[in-house]
């Protein structure tokens, strides 16, 4: 066994962690933008079985690809239509088909950001482990031909270094994001197997915006010339960029910090990688169009899958309203059978799944089964359920045609013909008897609706006279707020002029000992006045 196996094995029961001691409090975790949570949903019997999942930008684009992978593991159902998880919400999209997990996260990284919290909580949750988890999708490349199928080894940022930074608390906080490097080369191994289309690995570019972040000159405002996006994208060319997009920075640093534990560091969310398509090269032009013949060949690929004489037998052809990224899902389908094949499979490569579907044998059944029971007396029967008998072997000419609109179900079109314009037998149907109505039962519906109207307005009174409690007990706390506010005023006046009396009378009596006290001393000096008048005299 070699060491991608043993690194597979090991990580096989490794659970996916979250980082975050206030969820233990939590009586019940709501991922409010799946309109899942805890209490709820069983998370565990829903999501116990995931091995593999899948996120991408459009969830028309997700679905498709849940169809495609459920044709290619063999898993399809032709009566299941893989209704959206996520139906309560219109924020993403969520399909499953086996141990395959599709999910969409929008365009930018706070859309993927907040996806990727709640569907690391909702792996956690579910007890899922050793779960690997793969980023498809488009972004634009740098002297790439369109169509060329990058595996990112390296996330990197606007100015080419390899981190994520995010403000939290009013500080900025520096991720790692390192990708794992085994599973890249994986992937790539399988399109070089394929050998379908161009596939490279390389860096990853990415920013925070489609345009000014990605040097385009085609946005409501630009700041820079034709020669200064030409040297920005050389430059990042020189620093080993292969293409820009806006989610694989976040997506990284989220993946790696959702694998650190206490003894050592490793991937619990098992292994993550970003595969994108490009879809034009940013060297030659900014805007993408599926319409200019230089492009046709790419558009080809990531809408209708590779050729049919080309095809490997794991890649059937889809329609071209399926998966927009049909290059990468190829090499991503191969990479998932070889994982989801059981271990003592893997030893040797089961043969290719062949359909022989019975289309006539089928469709003559069918058409069989419509001459035995009239369209008209389906169509009379949602009116008026009494049997038809007489109806049954009349409109017997008719035309089947079956249509193979997917290749996991089978539609038919039913084709009448007209009927002839001289038939004996006449079509006319008897109107439904009509129900005589008794007085009995008239009176009954009048009792009945004046009851009705009887607890109506009882509702009504009751409603009424509760409104009118309700006004009193205001009324009434108004008049005894009022009412301790007077008196609450009153005795802050009553000490008030209290305390001033008690000034004043303080202040008299103080005026009147110094006037005293000028007599007194008035007094004294007219007596020894006197006094020395008489010794002089």
């Amino acid at each position: 066994m070699d060491s991608k196996d043993d690194k597979r094995n090991e990580l096989s029961c490794s659970p996916v962690y979250v980082h975050n001691p206030h969820l233990d409090a939590l009586k019940d975790d709501i991922l409010y933008h799946f309109s899942l949570g805890t209490g709820t949903h069983d998370l565990p019997a829903m999501f116990g079985d995931v091995k593999f999942v899948c996120v991408g930008g459009s969830p028309r684009r997700m679905k498709a690809f849940t169809e495609f992978i459920a044709v290619e593991l063999g898993m399809e159902d032709p009566k299941s239509d893989y209704p959206n998880i996520c139906a309560g919400t219109d924020r993403y999209a969520m399909y499953k088909v086996g141990p395959v997990l599709s999910v969409s996260h929008g365009m930018g990284i706070p859309s993927i950001a907040i996806m990727l919290h709640e569907l690391i909580k909702l792996l956690h949750h579910a007890h899922c482990t050793g779960v690997t988890i793969i980023r498809i999708g488009t972004s634009g490349g740098i002297a790439l031909e369109p169509g060329t199928v990058v595996v990112t080894k390296q996330s990197v940022d606007g100015t080419f270094l390899p981190k994520f930074e995010q403000m939290i608390l009013g500080k900025t906080v520096v991720r790692n994001i390192d990708l794992d490097q085994s599973l890249a080369e994986e992937l790539l191994q399988c399109s070089r197997d394929l050998n379908q289309f161009e596939t490279v690995i390389g860096n990853t570019m990415c920013t925070m915006d489609f345009y000014e972040g990605q040097a385009r000159l085609d946005g409501a405002f630009c700041s820079y010339t034709e020669e200064d996006k030409q040297d920005y994208l050389m430059k990042a060319k020189e620093a080993g960029v292969c293409n820009i997009e806006m989610e694989s920075s976040v997506f990284a640093a989220m993946c790696k910090l959702s694998g650190l534990s206490v003894s050592n560091i490793r991937f619990l969310l098992c292994e993550a990688a970003v595969v994108c398509v490009t879809l034009l090269d940013r060297l030659k032009g900014d805007q993408v169009t599926t319409v200019d013949t230089e492009h046709r060949p790419a558009r080809q690929r990531t809408e209708e899958g590779p050729p049919a004489r080309s095809r490997a037998p794991g890649c059937a052809p889809t329609s071209p309203s399926a998966i927009r990224s049909s290059a990468p899902v190829c090499s991503l389908t191969q990479c998932l059978k070889q994982h989801h094949r059981a271990p003592e499979q893997r030893q040797t490569a089961s043969p290719p799944r062949t359909k022989t579907p019975a289309m006539a044998k089928t469709a003559t059944a069918y058409k069989e089964k419509m001459k035995e029971l009239s369209v008209l007396s389906l169509i009379c029967s949602c009116f008026y359920p009494e049997s038809r008998n007489k109806l049954v072997c009349e409109f017997e000419d008719m035309e089947v045609k079956p249509i193979n609109k997917r290749a996991s179900g089978q539609a038919f079109e039913v084709i009448l013909k007209p009927p002839s314009p001289v038939s004996d037998v006449s079509h006319n149907l008897p109107s439904p008897p009509k129900r005589d109505i008794s007085l009995e039962d008239i009176e009954k519906k009048l009792e009945a609706a004046e009851e009705r109207r009887k607890f109506q307005e009882a509702q009504v009174l009751r409603t009424l006279a509760e409104k009118r409690e309700h006004e009193r007990d205001v009324l009434l706390k108004a008049m005894e707020e009022n009412s301790n506010f007077s008196k609450m005023a009153e005795e802050k006046l009553q000490m008030k002029m209290g305390q001033i009396k008690e000034n004043r009378e303080a202040l008299l009596a103080a005026m009147i000992e110094r006037l005293q006290e000028k007599e007194r001393h008035a007094a004294v000096v007219r007596r020894n006045k006197e006094m020395k008048e008489e010794v002089t005299a």
